[in-house]
């Protein structure tokens, strides 16, 4: 075995090695701020979508809740979650159904308005916000907006 033929060997092993613990992997909110990370959430119209309001990292946006969407740095308390500073961010839309994503927004963004990206959309897509720094962490930052046919 030559000597490439061994270092693809080991850099493949140690790849696999390294992948093989990250479906395990979970936002650790109580420990982020000592990692450097800051919490984020989507806010809809003032309301925060965290935890209660959303499921398997997808919420769900009612009808009547569609607004103007903006994301914020969240401060969590023992009173509750409160909102902090807007932080710019990406939209893209991905379909489930058919695995395609596509960039909505072509540069950061500090709000969207939902009713006019709904337009956009088609059965099966749900949005997706992006934060432009790595500090900057989601534990929800997928939108699955519920406006009928």
């Amino acid at each position: 075995m030559s000597k490439c033929s061994l270092l693809m060997l080991f850099l493949f092993c140690f790849c696999a090695y390294a992948a093989s613990g990250q479906e395990a992997f979970a936002l650790d909110l109580k420990n982020m701020t000592a990692c450097g990370f800051e919490e984020v959430s989507i806010v809809i119209e003032d309301k925060v979508f965290i935890d209660k309001s959303c499921s398997d990292g997808i919420c769900a946006v009612e009808q009547n809740e569609i607004g103007n969407l903006e994301v914020y740095k969240i401060f969590r308390s023992k009173a509750g979650v409160k909102k902090t500073n807007a932080i710019l961010f990406l939209v893209s839309i991905k379909n489930i159904q058919n695995k395609t994503n596509w960039m909505y927004t072509p540069h950061p963004v500090d709000n969207i308005d939902l009713k006019v990206l709904s337009k956009q959309l088609i059965p099966g897509d749900v949005i997706s916000i992006l934060t432009t720094e790595e500090k900057y962490r989601f534990p929800n930052n997928t939108l699955r907006l519920n406006i009928g046919c």
